[in-house]
């Protein structure tokens, strides 16, 4: 992926002036335009965050009434509204809504103290649970409290309460947040209920890709407009997404959003230094999880990216890595290195840093701040006190302080949890550059199948038996690391055509069938079908 510049410059949107918006927050933020859900079809949602897609759920579930502009909503908003004659008659029939929020924590909350089965149970007007609970995997949680999920669990919970109710309109917020890539193409194909609407919201495209049967984009300027595109085809939306511009609505021509063009071309293999060997070890940790690791090297300046079910040891081994575990031979075994770490979960950035964003990075870099490249992910926050940040704002500072240590390797435990695809995006890109320009080694545990896709110079896979006992291999070429692990995981991928991305085949999709029967789960140099 890389970025170039558009061949015009963005100018003023024309219909911010012009249009009536559809709610307005006082003098912060207008939102314009509705998406257009049609039954039996999986809308996805694609745009960046302060856009207005919580603005546009709040709508669909009844929670929020359009005020249209004005100080307080029309009486009958609805057929006032400047939105399509579909959108109205549904909105007017006020649909039975069923949703899974964003923050899956308001469910643990909810559900506080009780058990994960008589939840199920009680909320099962589908006659749907059995079904749902061994496809999603929840059977071993049936007596557990729903207060003590792992993240993962709670997610896979979440999508389950969805999922057993009856309902006409279906909305589902980032549902494969906290999964690994096996959980998030497994627990999608549960989000069809027949002939009913759903609107999706979700961040890693390769999940939207493979999900939705069309996309619109929510664009403009994050808390301060945001504008709804037409419905496209999911593939034509994603690339029109990665392009940074949508056909403008009233008029010819695009409407640029983004400065730069994003595409997944082929790039130079990068530029490797010295290598780090490290032996083959044995880690037996509390609970009997035993993780075999294969001898191997990384190269000074190059990426690996760790694929591996969740369970399987990847945290571990990033932990044996930076000191913080011993395999069972003792500390002597492996040769340390200094590292910098950027842990799976930010939150204790909070209680570490008292003081603002940029205090925080001068500190770790020596009173100096990063180079402009890595500082752009955290611009707009650097008088902001770390304490006062949300959990995509502590990723993105918790990013760029890893990237600031001076340290010969990195690791970075899900950089792209809690960030929305264009700051996805800017983090591969700010990632790959310091590498490049630093010759560090960097270790990126990643499971946005794109992101990943994008990072990786060679490939570390992860196998086994979650939570038991697993085994990793060593450095791998990415195309023989990719089928190995998608193997497993019983997915296949090809190329786009018009971006080079990868794009999820549908399941038993002819596409899909000649893949499996060839052991090419992994195909991204051949044109693929849209």
């Amino acid at each position: 992926m890389s970025g170039r510049p558009h061949s015009r410059t963005r100018d003023p949107p024309a219909w911010f002036a012009e249009q009536r918006p559809l709610h307005q927050f006082g003098d912060a933020f207008r939102l314009y335009g509705l998406p257009s859900p049609r039954a039996a079809q999986v809308l996805g949602i694609l745009g960046a965050n302060g856009c207005g897609k919580s603005t546009v759920l709040s709508i669909f579930s009844g929670s929020l009434q359009p005020n249209l502009g004005a100080s307080a909503p029309p009486k009958d908003w609805v057929r006032a509204a400047p939105v399509r004659t579909g959108i109205r008659s549904l909105l007017a029939s006020q649909p039975r809504v069923a949703s899974k929020p964003q923050y899956v924590e308001e469910v643990a909350a909810k559900y506080a103290g009780r058990h994960v089965g008589s939840v199920l149970e009680q909320e099962d007007t589908r006659a749907a649970g059995a079904v749902v609970v061994e496809q999603l995997e929840l059977a071993h949680l049936w007596e557990r409290t729903v207060d003590t999920l792992s993240g993962g669990e709670l997610q896979r919970f979440s999508i389950a309460l969805v999922c057993v109710q009856t309902a006409d309109l279906y909305i589902v917020d980032e549902p494969s947040s906290f999964l690994d890539v096996r959980q998030r193409h497994k627990n999608i194909e549960w989000l069809y209920p027949g002939d009913r609407y759903v609107l999706v919201v979700e961040h890693d495209l390769a999940v939207l890709d493979y999900l939705a049967d069309m996309v619109v984009l929510v664009v403009g300027a994050p808390n301060q407009y945001g504008m709804v595109s037409l419905p496209y085809r999911t593939g034509v939306g994603i690339n029109m997404f990665l392009r940074g511009a949508v056909p403008r609505v009233t008029s010819a021509g695009e409407l640029p959003f983004r400065e730069t063009v994003l595409d997944f071309g082929a790039r130079a293999p990068p530029q490797v230094g010295p290598c780090w060997h490290y032996p083959a070890a044995v880690i037996t940790r509390p609970g009997a999880f035993r993780l075999q690791v294969a001898a191997g090297a990384f190269n000074a300046g190059e990426i690996v990216v760790l694929l591996g079910e969740n369970g399987t040891g990847k945290t571990t081994f990033m932990k044996l890595l930076c000191g913080e575990v011993d395999p069972d031979g003792g500390k002597g075994v492996f040769e340390r290195r200094r590292v910098a770490y950027k842990a799976q979960d930010p939150a204790d950035l909070r209680a570490r840093h008292a003081g603002t964003v940029q205090e925080a990075l001068a500190s770790a870099a020596a009173g100096e701040l990063p180079p402009a490249e890595e500082l752009e992910l955290v611009a707009t926050l650097l008088e902001r006190p770390v304490s006062s940040l949300s959990g995509g704002e502590l990723q993105r500072l918790a990013i760029v302080l890893a990237l600031s240590v001076d340290a010969e390797v990195v690791l970075m435990d899900e950089p792209s949890a809690y960030l929305d695809a264009e700051q996805r995006i800017a983090t591969c890109q700010a990632i790959r550059r310091c590498i490049s320009r630093t010759g560090r080694t960097a270790l990126v545990v990643e499971h946005d199948f794109m992101m990943a896709n994008y990072l990786a110079d060679r490939v570390v896979v992860f196998s086994g038996e979650p939570g038991r006992s697993c085994a990793l291999s060593a450095p791998l070429p990415v195309e023989e690391g990719m089928n190995s692990f998608l193997a497993h995981v019983g997915v296949t991928f090809r190329c786009d055509h018009d971006s080079g991305r990868p794009r999820v085949n549908k399941p038993q999709s002819a596409k899909d069938r000649a893949q499996t029967r060839a052991g090419t789960y992994y195909v991204l140099n051949a044109v693929g079908e849209d």
